[in-house]
């Protein structure tokens, strides 16, 4: 049997990629596993095929292998959210979004959600993307609008107080 033609120059090529993938694979992986952004990948109907920790971590639960199944719709306190977000993944294959996921536990959670779509290594349809945990930072925003409308009812009161003691003045002018 005669060996194809340049067998060794294969050989040696297929061990430089080999390395290259170890060594993409090595620099990569810990992006992925131990990043503060929560990163999926889902079926373009919404159910979830991988997450990383930190998605599990932001929605409350133990790890990514309690998430693996449940669907997009699960997870949305309004699931009427999803086909909005669907719509914009079929149109444009990238949304940007703003909603407010369920925790584990019940309680809401408020995220930044960015996904793809795009064609799997088989050819198949995914939704790959990442979301942030907006929560503090909705909280703070409410908080300051809250002392906004309280900053202003006591200016306010303070000038209606200021017309109760000193009634006269209005009238002398």
């Amino acid at each position: 049997m005669v060996a194809p033609p340049h067998t060794g120059e294969e050989a040696l090529r297929a061990a430089d990629l080999a390395a290259a993938l170890r060594e993409a694979t090595a620099r990569l992986t810990p992006l992925f596993e131990q990043g503060l952004a929560g990163a999926f990948r889902a079926t373009p109907a919404g159910r979830l095929l991988e997450v990383n920790p930190a998605f599990a971590r932001i929605l409350g639960y133990e790890g990514p292998e309690d998430l693996r199944g449940l669907t997009a719709q699960e997870l949305l306190v309004d699931a009427a959210d999803y086909p909005a977000l669907a719509s914009q993944l079929a149109s444009a294959r990238e949304a940007l979004c703003e909603l407010r996921l369920r925790r584990r536990d019940g309680s809401p959670v408020w995220a930044m959600v960015r996904a793809q779509q795009r064609c799997g290594l088989g050819g198949e349809e995914l939704v790959e993307g990442t979301l942030l945990d907006l929560t503090s930072l909705k909280e703070g925003e409410a908080g300051l609008v809250q002392a906004g409308r309280l900053a202003a009812l006591a200016a306010l009161a303070a000038g209606v107080a200021h017309e109760i003691r000193n009634p006269l003045n209005a009238i002398s002018m």
